[in-house]
């Protein structure tokens, strides 16, 4: 059995930079991940000065600045593109913590830096490794049994060490019973956040090794019900769903009127659907390593497929 100071589950962003930060104070870490490789797409996209401060305590801040750029404000728009509200960062502003107030960054590589940070200090990462439980600070894995001084629970949502030492998950509730669709759910990512916040998320994809994926990561959470099947024909009864969304979906979809169409047939009356996609691009290349169907949405054809599908108040 290993034996440490500390073992941590979950190597996202907190995770990996608590252990490098106990590494760097002469704490022996173990750090465990059940995935071996970086998640490709970003999730998180900006930090303030506070955790920009982290990065360059932790002689991480040039790494930080070769995948980050500062954001000059905010706004939001309305669907015109008339600004409703923001702010303005003038140029060169710094914070009394020596640094620009907000930066975006890119998440894959900014876990790549600190992966190679956490095995520069001496960490030892285990990436690839279920952890199958937690009792008191001794770990359970598919690799055998490290034990710890201390326990880090960082693996998110569906937690398994919260989960092996039987720890509530508490939250502020939520007052929509709603029933909503993760159309073209992929790993499942949007369906675990949706989860605890409505009464029961539909999951549907049509890749099974997505749906792989989305099973292990959705594991505890009973109200997410996962589906195969194409977004042509949805297995959902007419009106069954209060809100759907297609993340990052129709510019995937030859034709993605037909999938519109099948949408507003399983909402509700009133229903919402929520559609995130990209905007017009001309990376051709994208068509062919990653089988996309569109170089993004043009925003007029989509009002127009929208109307089409019998969506009102676009």
């Amino acid at each position: 059995m290993t034996a440490v100071d500390l073992v941590i589950v979950g190597c996202g962003p907190v995770g990996l930079m608590a252990a490098v930060r106990a590494a760097q104070h002469g704490l022996s870490v173990v750090a465990l991940d059940r995935l071996r490789d970086v998640y490709p797409l970003p999730r998180a996209i900006g930090m303030d000065d506070e955790i920009q401060r982290l990065f360059a305590t932790a002689g991480m801040l040039d790494g930080l600045r070769a995948c980050s750029t500062p954001m000059p404000g905010a706004e939001f728009c309305d669907r015109d593109g008339n600004r409703v509200i923001g702010y303005d960062i003038p140029e060169g502003h710094r914070t009394a913590n020596g640094h620009h107030p907000v930066v975006a960054f890119d998440q894959p590589s900014l876990e790549h830096l600190l992966r190679d940070r956490a095995r520069a200090v001496g960490v030892d990462l285990r990436l690839g490794v279920e952890v199958d439980g937690v009792a008191d600070t001794k770990v359970q894995t598919s690799s055998g049994p490290v034990a710890g001084r201390w326990v880090l629970g960082a693996d998110g949502a569906t937690s398994a060490v919260r989960k092996g030492l039987g720890v509530a998950l508490e939250d502020q509730g939520f007052d929509e019973d709603w029933v909503v669709g993760d159309l073209g759910c992929g790993t499942g990512r949007a369906a675990e956040l949706l989860a605890p916040c409505v009464r029961r998320v539909v999951a549907v994809d049509a890749s099974a090794p997505m749906l792989a994926e989305a099973r292990a990561r959705l594991e505890g959470l009973p109200n997410v019900d996962l589906r195969q099947a194409e977004l042509e024909e949805l297995p959902l009864a007419d009106g069954e769903l209060d809100a759907a969304l297609l993340v990052l979906v129709l510019h995937h979809i030859e034709r993605p009127l037909e999938v519109l169409t099948e949408v507003a047939r399983v909402l509700a009356p009133g229903g919402r659907l929520v559609v995130l996609d990209m905007l017009p691009h001309d990376r051709a290349d994208y068509r062919r390593e990653m089988g996309h169907a569109w170089l993004g949405l043009p925003g007029g054809e989509l009002d127009d497929w929208l109307a089409e599908a019998g969506f009102e108040r676009v």
